[in-house]
């Protein structure tokens, strides 16, 4: 039985490849179901105009006036609590103009409080860097991911400057501590709380 996040992930992703999304991003504003752009307005000046291609998630140019101190996109994955030794990873196929690392995080949500559980893996995007990425993160007991049930959102900051961006494809899977998939041995303090 698959995971409900994931089963989650699966339906907002398949959303946003049906959708026909061109026009304005606005801050917070949902493009389609889970799934949006925030930035820090105080900072910048961000203006994100978007367009659809057929069989990819997401096209964005991106123009900046000013530095902001946060640019990201956010996919909402759903509720549920993952296992000790459970191992997440990430498929995406992205393309920037601008060269970042993909350093994507999962803010989960308890009790009203945002905790964030940075993947263990990252991989360089843009400026000549192209192709799909796999970023694999083993959930320890200290990580969000373990123990808040509630809300959990990708979030995938993005490069604070003007440029394109191109979300040909994404996926998000899960192999539970009982199929043996780690990404390091188990430690004495992996395993603490």
């Amino acid at each position: 039985m698959l995971h409900p996040c994931i089963v989650e992930t699966m339906n907002t992703l398949d959303q946003l490849r049906r959708a026909t999304i061109v026009g304005k991003a606005g801050e917070s504003a949902h493009l389609s179901y889970n799934v949006y752009f925030c930035w820090d307005q105080q900072g910048a000046d961000v203006d994100i105009a978007l367009s659809s291609q057929p069989g990819h998630l997401l096209t964005a140019d991106i123009a900046l006036r000013g530095t902001p101190e946060w640019l990201t996109l956010s996919i909402g994955l759903g509720s549920g609590t993952f296992g000790v030794g459970d191992t997440l990873g990430l498929a995406v196929d992205l393309s920037a103009t601008a060269a970042f690392d993909l350093a994507p995080f999962i803010r989960s949500v308890d009790g009203g409080k945002r905790h964030d559980t940075h993947l263990a893996d990252a991989a360089r995007i843009g400026n000549g860097t192209a192709g799909p990425a796999l970023l694999l993160h083993t959930v320890d007991a200290h990580e969000p991911l373990a123990w808040a049930g509630s809300f959990h959102t990708l979030i995938i900051p993005l490069p604070r400057q003007s440029g394109k961006l191109e979300l040909r494809d994404m996926r998000l899977f899960h192999a539970p501590a009982q199929k043996g998939l780690r990404l390091r041995p188990r430690t004495l303090a992996s395993a603490a709380y």
